[in-house]
């Protein structure tokens, strides 16, 4: 067995980190707001329902718990704790039992952390298709 002093918690499953950044949990607070609402409740387009159309928009603010520590982004390497905001926007629409389509986008903004304050996007565009 190997001492070592990393405590970092590498944990198995999913909690949604954003899209953009998507750090693993380890030397890191995440402060995560967010909400989700169905615009066209009973309503149609045609003959194809909009009511299981969902739009849901979250806001994330990262920082480090121990300022010297590293992070999963190994771009974060100045030794401060503000590693900077994210703001995600997804669309969910089932068109019918069978078929979804999905669309994911986000920005992440940088904090202190990095020695650059150009942000980063994300998007993605998917079909599900069930059987």
């Amino acid at each position: 067995q190997i001492e070592t002093d990393d405590k970092a918690f590498l944990g198995f499953g999913y909690i949604p980190t954003g899209y953009t950044l998507a750090p693993y949990l380890s030397n890191l607070w995440i402060l995560h707001l967010g909400g989700s609402f169905n615009p066209f409740l009973e309503k149609k387009m045609g003959s194809v329902p909009l009511d299981s159309f969902e739009v849901a928009l979250d806001f994330y603010y990262y920082r480090k718990h121990k300022k010297e520590g590293g992070i999963s982004d190994p771009f974060a390497d100045f030794e401060h704790a503000d590693i900077g905001y994210a703001v995600d926007l997804s669309l969910n629409w089932d068109i019918f039992s069978d078929i979804t389509f999905l669309a994911r986008g986000g920005t992440f903004l940088p904090g202190a952390a990095y020695d650059t304050n150009d942000p980063r996007y994300y998007v993605s565009f998917s079909m599900l298709f069930s059987f």
